[in-house]
């Protein structure tokens, strides 16, 4: 920019009559600066270099041009490292990126299930860089996957929780029949929510003493508590 170009500048500002050339620099500078001071404290250097990091590497792909990140890209690494630091400071107490193990990053990814793939792959960049500039040893993130875990998540019991549960769908007489036998089923036999749902008595055979669960392939032998 010439002398007269950036008088005109400043006169122009000056009298908001325009905006700055470049504010929608300064603002994404604003934005990033904003994530990274919420990173905490102890956390918060390795996510200032690798913010710095990205902004290297983009001014690498101008130059070859190849296509580089806009500032909406970097702002949402950003927010997924700031994200990640405050979970491991809050929820598992660690205020050391070498502390993080493998255990650590799936539960934050299990925190968001269907933003899983996308803050899996900025982590493992994160966690590569981190490496690289040995901020850990260990990368993480590496042979975790993208794809969420099939089969049942959800919280269980213990075995003697168990035990008690089966004595009182068995023993006790004032518990409800409808309890008992959906408590059995699942206990006994793993019916889901759904399979139980579509349970009807014509998938009941008393004669070979089997019950049709869900879209099983085979019908299943009932025991005598069931």
């Amino acid at each position: 920019m010439g002398s007269l170009a950036r008088l005109l500048e400043d006169y122009f500002t000056e009298h908001g009559l325009a905006l700055p050339v470049d504010q929608a620099a300064r603002l994404a500078e604003g934005r990033r600066r904003r994530r990274i001071d919420a990173a905490p404290a102890p956390l918060r250097p390795a996510v200032e270099s690798f913010a710095a990091f990205l902004l290297r590497s983009r001014e690498r792909a101008r130059r070859a041009g190849t296509l580089p990140r806009s500032d909406v890209t970097v702002d949402a690494v950003l927010s997924t490292v700031r994200d990640l630091a405050g979970f491991l400071n809050d929820e598992q107490g660690k205020q050391d990126w070498a502390l993080a193990d493998v255990h650590d990053i799936d539960a934050f990814l299990a925190v968001l299930p269907k933003g899983r793939a996308r803050r899996l792959t900025i982590v493992g960049q994160f966690f590569r860089f981190a490496k690289a500039h040995k901020i850990v040893l260990v990368d993480p993130a590496r042979g975790l996957s993208a794809k969420t875990p099939k089969g049942f998540t959800g919280q269980t019991i213990t075995l003697e929780q168990q035990r008690v549960l089966f004595r009182r769908w068995t023993t006790d007489p004032s518990v409800h029949p409808h309890e008992a036998l959906l408590g059995i089923l699942a206990l006994l036999h793993g019916a889901s929510s759904n399979e139980v749902r579509r349970l009807r008595a014509t998938d009941i055979d008393p004669v070979n003493r089997t019950i049709r669960l869900g879209e099983r392939p085979h019908p299943v032998p009932v025991d005598p508590a069931s």
